[in-house]
């Protein structure tokens, strides 16, 4: 159940005395709204709700939140969070819907915030085709009515889902193409939207996929080659052609393991139509669980085929057996050991974090691992432009990099303990605090000097110009000494302990003096983040910088790397 603060929002200023209520209009349509034409698109239920409050001499429109393809059945969703979030920070105080099976088809939970919830909070709510009006006395008293119409949407909703799941799967046992897109490789036929054609272009790639995996590539060199050869990926090829609208497969993507996989693997490419590899929940419009194999629902002979079902079977079995050979590779308990970069190690050219693998080698079965950039593995064969990094490499980079620090920060304890027994820094501690206190004796003279020059021009011993002019040179006088004690009262910090003892930087290097080995721990505390570049260089960002500056600005002898 979607919950809200009963607390009272903030009272909404009134700007215009001929606006009382700062309204915020909610749509939403679900997946079977679309299919029955129930609802109304989105665009009419907004053009209904602008022209009520266009036609409206006490109510502005603020705001409006929609929510596209979610169920009514429950109040999970981001556009009427949002509608909430608005309503706790006291932005608007009215809501308007176009009906009350748009604002929700759970008639408990509708009705809670209808009769419980929003008159607490003080908003009002308008549903248009109700003709129901919070704030109209003459809807008093219709919480029952109300109710009612919940409930028959919420029976509604359920009986609707039921049948439209049944009409799909009538449809679908008839081998009739049912989803939303077609598959890569095919299109909708223009006479029969339920019957798939071959697509010239995106066919030939994935007959290309199919012929270099019989040749005996790899699915990665798979990828590769198609990177190579600028062939846009699915989702992109159907952006381009229109297919797709969705702006996230506008530019250009990355082939990848996982894509090419998908297309071996799809038994649609037999001219076959499988359903049934998700099963929905019939309580929860949107909560699918995967189905093993013998559960699934197979049209065979639907639409030509882009490969042959020998072809199909022989690559089956290849990667069944690549699949078998790295599980008999495998087969002794092996220990993982920790993750220790993860999460703080970056790819310098991209910024995209990197992952870590396991890589087993082909002939021995030893276990190592490596780090990866995602985004740039696939571009091309060369390691170092795949950003591919040993572990243990990247491991004695770091190790070795925080050891000269903490060498550093010995040698910056030892010298400034020195330099605070020997003569020559004692005579410069003196030396400091005797500019401090003469520094501070002059600022201190100023306010009795300043007041003295107020009495003389208020005695008319001096005139107004004086007064001013020396006035000025007075306050430039204390900003100078001001300045000049706080650089003084730095330069004296190094001979304090605190200088070396509240060092966060410094404290957390010896904390991890005696360590003999790389932990996450030390990684924690002491890194920000790593970043290794395409030639395999490797950037270290450590922890408080800043109060590490400080110290080498005193300490210029000691090479800091």
């Amino acid at each position: 159940m979607a919950r809200t603060s009963r607390k009272n929002p903030q009272p909404i200023k009134k700007t215009d005395s001929a606006v009382l209520f700062k309204a915020a209009g909610y749509v939403r349509i679900s997946l079977e709204d679309k299919y029955q034409g129930e609802g109304g698109s989105l665009e009419n239920q907004m053009l209904m709700i602008e022209n009520y409050v266009n036609k409206s001499q006490d109510i502005k429109l603020c705001s409006m939140h929609t929510d596209n393809g979610y169920t009514g059945t429950n109040f999970n969703r981001p556009g009427f969070e949002a509608l909430m979030d608005e309503i706790r920070q006291g932005k608007i105080n009215c809501v308007i819907v176009k009906d009350l099976s748009r604002f929700g088809r759970d008639y408990m939970e509708a009705g809670n915030f209808i009769e419980i919830i929003f008159p607490q909070l003080g908003i009002r709510f308008i549903s248009l085709n109700d003709k129901y009006d919070s704030f109209d006395p003459r809807c008093k008293g219709e919480g029952a009515s109300i109710a009612l119409k919940n409930m028959i949407n919420s029976f509604y909703s359920k009986d609707l889902s039921l049948k439209i799941r049944s009409a799909h799967e009538i449809k679908q046992k008839n081998g009739e193409y049912t989803g939303s897109f077609p598959p890569y490789g095919y299109l909708k036929s223009p006479e029969n939207k339920k019957k798939l054609i071959i697509d010239p272009e995106a066919s030939e790639v994935v007959k290309k996929i199919f012929a270099l995996k019989l040749e005996g590539l790899l699915i990665h060199q798979i990828a590769v080659w198609l990177n190579e050869n600028n062939i846009p990926t699915p989702g992109h090829y159907r952006y381009i052609t229109g297919i797709f609208l969705d702006k996230r497969y506008k530019n250009p993507q990355i082939w990848n393991y996982a894509t090419v996989m998908l297309i071996l693997k799809s038994v649609v490419y037999l001219g076959h139509l499988v359903y049934g590899k998700l099963k929905v929940n019939p309580d929860q419009l949107y909560d699918y669980k995967k189905q093993p194999k013998k559960n699934w629902l197979i049209i065979e002979n639907t639409h030509e085929a882009l490969v042959s079902q020998s072809d199909f079977d022989l690559i089956d079995e290849m990667l069944n057996q690549r699949n078998e050979q790295i599980k008999k590779r495998n087969h002794k308990k092996w220990d993982n050991p920790e993750n220790i970069f993860k999460g703080i190690t970056y790819c310098a050219d991209c910024g995209h974090i990197f992952s870590r693998k396991r890589i087993t080698s082909p002939i021995t079965g030893y276990t190592t691992y490596a780090y990866i950039c995602a985004s740039c593995k696939n571009g091309s064969h060369d390691r170092a432009n795949r950003h591919y990094l040993k572990e243990k490499d990247l491991y004695d980079a770091i190790y070795v990099s925080i050891q000269q620090q903490i060498t550093v920060c010995a040698d910056i304890r030892r010298v400034i303990e020195k330099m605070r027994e020997d003569d020559s820094g004692r005579q410069e501690q003196i030396n400091l605090e005797n500019e401090i206190n003469q520094a501070q004796t002059k600022l201190d003279r100023l306010p009795v000097l300043k007041l003295k020059l107020y009495d003389d021009y208020c005695a008319n011993i001096i005139d107004e110009s004086e007064y001013q002019l020396f006035g000025k040179k007075f306050n430039e006088e204390e900003a100078e000494l001001t300045k000049l004690l706080e650089q003084l009262n730095s330069d004296m910090n190094k001979f304090m302990p605190e200088f070396i003892n509240d060092n966060k930087r410094l404290k957390a290097l010896e904390f991890f003096e005696n360590e003999k080995n790389l932990t996450r721990d030390m990684l924690i505390s002491l890194v920000q983040r790593i970043e290794v570049g395409g030639d395999l260089t490797v950037h270290i960002i450590f922890r408080y910088e800043d109060e590490y500056d400080k110290i080498k600005s005193f300490i210029p002898e000691i090479e800091v790397v």
